[in-house]
């Protein structure tokens, strides 16, 4: 085993004991050889999961910059109920490798909007001929002063980054894939 896994252990097992030496009388008493093997048992099974994992699987969180949710301030969708300031409408982007899908909506009452982009480096292109517009080149930008990072696009609109993920609900994101098969052109009586 690396030193690092072996540390990872060593700590997870006095964190274990000091939490079960606080809380131990909140549970049903057991003989003192059995409690202790249950928790050394208990303890060790979670962590041997993590051993053989790369610091990028462990992780639940993303690690390329593109990824996440962004405010958009140029449009106003009033989504507060999302968590989102007024005056803003919420973008989110689902990036891995290269390539990312960019989900939004630009009124209230409007469509979500799903487009597909590629990005290298600090540079992101989005052709947002898919809803409509034009083909959108945008770059990262980071101001650690102000403590806002985000994307500045070529017509001047910045969407700024949020600390946190909004994940979108099953019936969101199936939603736009379930209005693009409806306006597919039906198949002719008899051909399959």
């Amino acid at each position: 085993m690396r030193r690092s896994t072996r540390c990872f252990l060593a700590i997870s097992l006095a964190v274990s004991c000091l939490t079960h030496i606080r809380l131990g009388p909140l549970f049903v008493p057991l003989s003192c050889a059995e409690g202790r093997r249950r928790l050394l048992l208990g303890s060790v099974g979670p962590l041997l999961g993590l051993v053989g994992q790369s610091a990028q699987a462990q992780s639940s969180f993303s690690t390329e910059k593109w990824d996440g949710s962004f405010l958009d301030t140029s449009r106003d969708c009033k989504e507060v109920e999302l968590g989102t300031p007024e005056g803003t409408c919420l973008r989110n982007i689902d990036a891995l490798g290269g390539y990312a899908t960019v989900l939004g909506k630009d009124s209230p009452t409007g469509d979500v909007w799903e487009c597909l982009a590629e990005y290298d480096g600090n540079d992101i292109q989005v052709p947002f001929k898919q809803k409509g517009g034009k083909k959108a080149t945008g770059k990262w930008f980071s101001n650690r002063k102000l403590d806002i990072k985000g994307i500045e696009w070529d017509d001047g609109t910045v969407w700024e980054k949020m600390e946190y993920k909004i994940i979108n609900s099953p019936n969101e994101q199936m939603d736009p894939l379930g209005k693009i098969k409806n306006k597919a052109p039906k198949p002719a009586p008899g051909i399959q």
